[in-house]
């Protein structure tokens, strides 16, 4: 009888021990395929910080090409606006003489009929 209880009790170890040994398998499983999990998010991690750093350059580098063309675009006009600008007063010059002269021309033309009125 009490060898029977023994075996029933190395048995029942034997199979506790197995039960244990299986959790324990199944806790190595899953901390194995957590530290792969964590490897790959770290690779991921890394590859978009990577990324997040080119795209930054690449902003940087078109906003400086940006910029340069602007100021292909603009500085030629900016001169032509000057230029521009430069010969509308000149012209607007040259009205004034026009219409001083215009005046000058006809009190000299009234004069001229005063003038003849005169001699008649």
């Amino acid at each position: 009888n009490l060898k029977d209880e023994l075996t029933n009790l190395k048995d029942e170890y034997s199979s506790f021990k197995e039960k244990e040994l299986k959790e324990k398998q199944t806790l190595i499983d899953q901390v194995e395929r957590l530290k792969r999990s964590e490897r790959e998010y770290e690779l991921k991690v890394q590859e978009l910080m990577e990324r997040n750093t080119q795209l930054k350059t690449e902003v940087a580098d078109s906003s400086s090409k940006g910029t340069e063309t602007q100021q292909k675009i603009i500085g030629p006009l900016e001169e032509r606006i000057a230029e521009l600008s430069r010969e509308l007063r000149d012209t607007q010059k040259d009205n004034l003489q026009l219409r001083e002269l215009i005046t000058e021309l006809k009190e000299s033309k009234s004069e001229l009929k005063d003038v003849k009125g005169i001699q008649k």
